[in-house]
């Protein structure tokens, strides 16, 4: 008897979604620099003060993400590409189009070379880092090509997983926490903390994938609790992350390249668990095939709006490849991926393609309700 094969719907099939898997896409997608490379501890010299500029990024990005949504809610049953596209014109709006694509890229990048070094660091240093961003790749190109519905519900069990295993990663620590690590708070004011709010809020901006899964909702009316839930939710991790780091490392957090990998290191239940760091790296990269697989279909699909063609699909695979061929040869070292990741190089670039994109978007939207009352006018 022969068994059935599975195949991915076709490209023009209508993928369905509920609020909760995007929830659950946007925490994995927040939580996966936090957890790896955590370039949050080099933004400012001023340790004690890191969690401020956490938890000050908060009412930004979700104003940004509040946005996003509110946008796909006035063009309803349409992605933020055809959005940008119909408010900005063909020529214009493919190039606002590119430019989200390229901060995916950017985001894809970092990420594929960050789960690589750690596994490098931590397990195989022998072991080619071309290896580790193949295989993390590879999953992601395949788990991209079956479509956005199997991504979101893989993500609703692997939201589970993460808690499992990051919330004691929170807690089991404090009993070697040093509560004098937090201060003084605000010593040098309010200076030190801009630059780690400006590396949360670059982060946030990836929460603009939100506006590739908004034609594709069930229940399009009640995304935007879950979404100010899934910034409230992630910064509130974050934030808590960042005071066990600070409360355990103290000034030495700053010279540790992967923290939340030594965090795991220390981690103790009555001398029986301990050395967790493996079970981290499961975690790890759980979150970034899974956060992978997001941002190659939405890069495909975008690319496939932008040019009107249904064949998305073909576009996953090269977009895997750009992203694998960067990820190993656009940095030498560690210390070069540290740099990128910072609020300097791309903490700045997102920021800076993001607020054009809005200063676009508003512009557009100006200048569309101008162009329709301007004709009654003159008549």
């Amino acid at each position: 008897m022969r068994m059935s094969k599975r195949r991915a719907p076709p490209d023009n099939e209508k993928t369905v979604i509920s609020p909760y898997q995007v929830f659950a896409l946007l925490v994995i997608s927040r939580l996966v620099p936090v957890t790896i490379v955590f370039p949050l501890v080099s933004a400012s010299p001023d340790v004690q003060d890191l969690w401020l500029g956490a938890a000050l990024s908060l009412p930004i990005a979700g104003l940004y993400s509040v946005l996003v949504v509110r946008l796909g809610e006035a063009f309803p049953g349409k992605s933020i590409v055809e959005i940008v596209m119909e408010l900005l014109g063909p020529v214009l709006g493919r190039l606002a189009a590119s430019m989200l694509i390229v901060s995916w890229i950017l985001s894809l990048t970092g990420m594929l070379r960050s789960i690589a070094e750690v596994h490098v660091a931590a397990i195989m240093t022998e072991t080619p880092l071309i290896v580790f961003v193949v295989l993390v790749a590879s999953a992601a190109i395949y788990a991209a090509r079956t479509g956005l519905e199997p991504i979101s519900r893989c993500a609703e069990v692997v939201l589970i997983t993460v808690f499992i295993f990051f919330l004691p990663l929170i807690i089991l620590p404090l009993r070697r926490c040093q509560l004098s690590n937090l201060t003084p708070i605000l010593a040098h004011g309010w200076r030190p903390t801009t630059l780690p709010a400006l590396q949360s809020i670059s982060f946030y901006t990836q929460f603009s994938v939100v506006g590739m899964l908004l034609p594709h909702l069930r229940k399009p009316k009640t995304v935007g609790k879950y979404v100010i839930g899934a910034v409230l939710t992630s910064g509130s991790f974050m934030t808590a992350f960042v005071i066990v780091l600070t409360m355990s490392f103290g000034s030495l957090l700053t010279a540790i390249t992967f923290p939340a990998f030594q965090l795991a290191r220390i981690v103790s239940v009555a001398n029986f668990i301990e050395r967790t760091e493996s079970l981290g790296l499961v975690a790890w990269t759980m979150t970034t095939s899974l956060k992978s697989a997001l941002f190659l279909w939405a890069c495909s699909t975008a690319l496939a709006q932008m040019l009107n063609i249904q064949g998305w699909r073909t576009f996953v695979p090269a977009f895997g490849f750009l992203t694998s061929g960067l990820a190993v040869t656009a940095f030498d070292s560690s210390t070069e991926l540290h740099d990128f990741c910072s609020v300097r190089v791309f903490g700045t670039s997102l920021i800076s393609i993001h607020l054009l994109l809005i200063l676009l978007v508003v512009g557009g939207l100006l200048w569309r309700k101008v162009k329709g009352k301007s004709p009654a006018g003159k008549r």
